[in-house]
């Protein structure tokens, strides 16, 4: 936490399967109150369906149950202006969020996945853009 004083911004880095612990807080609220940039990596995703064995769709609702949360302890800081709150706030299609499996040996941003499928798959009628919205999105 003290080496966060010499930092211009964050990577916060967040179990899949454990999602956000006190620690995880007790960071957050440091980058907040530091006024730092933040970039959160969602890491051990493989844990997900390799240890959980959770579907696909179960697997996204963990995910957004984990934005959900940090974005709460983003949302219940006390003294933030409605510009910073925006700013600091967490969404895979925002480009401040990626998805990682060390243990694999792989990281991904969404627009990234979106560019590797459109470059694979290039009968799909979307650009990058709207693509990276999709899948994040509703």
């Amino acid at each position: 936490v003290a080496s966060m004083r010499l930092c211009d911004g964050v990577l916060l880095v967040v179990d899949a399967a454990e999602g956000v612990m006190p620690g995880t807080e007790q960071s957050l609220n440091r980058v907040i109150r530091d006024d730092l940039q933040l970039t959160v990596v969602i890491n051990k995703m493989d844990r997900l369906a390799l240890e959980l064995k959770l579907p696909p769709t179960d697997a996204f609702f963990k995910l957004r149950h984990i934005m959900n949360e940090l974005n709460a302890i983003i949302d219940q800081y006390p003294g933030l202006t409605e510009e910073r709150r925006e700013g600091l706030r967490l969404a895979p299609d925002r480009g401040n969020v990626c998805f990682a499996s060390a243990k694999q040996g792989w990281i991904f941003s969404i627009e990234q996945f979106a560019k590797m499928y459109l470059s694979e798959h290039r009968k799909v009628p979307l650009s990058a853009e709207g693509l990276t919205r999709r899948l994040w999105g509703d």
